[in-house]
């Protein structure tokens, strides 16, 4: 299936995040949260991991993830099972999708596909975001959530 990047205009904040979070459940197997070595994680973001916890895939160090590239330092990487469990927790955790952001929470949420490639990524920080969508699917989700607000980006 050939995909293009679609960026996000509006951030997903209330029912529009939680839908958004609903409906990655129909097509992501993983989710992935960052943790950057240069700020001390609060408690609350602590809290949120270890509820995560039970759906961990794994645990990385690197520099770089979806939408990100360090040229000096490596965060952490926490890789996990996009279940309905775990989206309650995210849910749970902010009601909008740039609320991932350090020290309060760990960064830039993502939606990966089995292969690790990205089906949402974010860089909270900078209130940035963008899906990676065949036609189809682009379709199905502006269809399920007609709120959400997408453009094609400039590759």
């Amino acid at each position: 299936m050939k995909t293009r990047t679609h960026d996000l205009l509006i951030e997903p904040a209330g029912a529009l995040y939680h839908g958004l979070v609903d409906f990655a459940l129909s097509c992501c197997p993983l989710a992935l949260l960052v943790v950057r070595p240069e700020m001390e994680l609060a408690d609350g973001g602590h809290r949120v991991l270890a509820s995560l916890d039970p759906f961990l895939e794994s645990r990385v160090k690197s520099s770089r993830w979806p939408g990100t590239e360090l040229f000096d330092a490596e965060a952490e990487l926490f890789y996990f099972r996009l279940e309905p469990g775990s989206a309650e927790l995210l849910k749970a955790a902010t009601d909008r999708l740039y609320g991932w952001c350090q020290p309060d929470l760990p960064e830039d949420l993502c939606f990966l596909h089995a292969d690790r490639e990205p089906w949402l990524a974010t860089i909270s920080h900078e209130n940035d975001g963008f899906l990676r969508l065949g036609d189809w699917e682009r379709a199905r989700l502006l269809h399920a959530l007609p709120a959400l607000k997408v453009a094609p980006a400039e590759e």
